[in-house]
């Protein structure tokens, strides 16, 4: 099994198994890196949103556009996560689909309080 390591290098698990006790062992190491990914990935989503909320925002984009830029946003930065996964993120994570909608309203919060926070600083006051 594979997981993205520090600095987003995939990483190889020893797959040698000598009993049940180590292979329960193996199963708990894959589980530990699955839930760190899901870390990450939570990490890069909102980082991105934020980074949207912030050039959202400084544009002065409202209503219907503003969101369209959080979608937009999303989809980059999942499309990223996705190629750097080599498009098969099924490894990694614990669904394939994790990618495209892991911690979506989390970073939804996020750029929704950089892009009212930034819009209000230069547009309004």
């Amino acid at each position: 099994a594979e997981y993205m390591g520090v600095n987003g290098r995939r990483e190889e698990m020893s797959t040698t198994k000598t009993d049940s006790k180590s292979e329960g062992l193996l199963e708990q190491v894959s589980a530990e890196k699955v839930q760190h990914n899901g870390r990450v990935l939570a990490f890069c989503r909102i980082f991105a949103s934020i980074v949207g909320g912030i050039v959202t925002g400084a544009f002065g984009l409202t209503g219907l556009e503003g969101i369209g830029m959080f979608f937009i946003f999303t989809f980059i930065s999942s499309f990223v996560l996705f190629v750097k996964a080599d498009m098969n993120p099924t490894p990694y994570f614990k669904s394939s689909m994790d990618v495209w909608t892991g911690n979506l309203l989390g970073g939804m919060m996020s750029f929704i309080l950089f892009w009212t926070l930034l819009y209000n600083m230069i547009h309004i006051y």
